[in-house]
């Protein structure tokens, strides 16, 4: 899950539908199958449960910096 936030950007009218962003340059499109394993790759190394079917919910941003590099020098 994704949520607004202090340089946290989620859809809003000005960002499309799939997309998350950061004030980092930080950007994933959710559409996008590519972005959507690199999250679940990254949940999965993290020790997150990730079923093999149905849903589950967790807190995005974690992943979100893994998955784009943020915070990597």
């Amino acid at each position: 899950m994704f949520r607004p936030g202090p340089g946290r950007f989620v859809p809003d009218g000005f960002l499309h539908s799939g997309q998350v962003a950061d004030d980092r340059d930080g950007v994933l499109n959710l559409h996008l199958p590519g972005a959507v394993r690199q999250l679940l790759d990254e949940a999965r190394a993290q020790g997150l449960e990730v079923p093999e079917r149905g849903s589950a919910e967790a807190d995005g941003r974690p992943l979100f910096d893994a998955a784009t590099g943020a915070g990597r020098a």
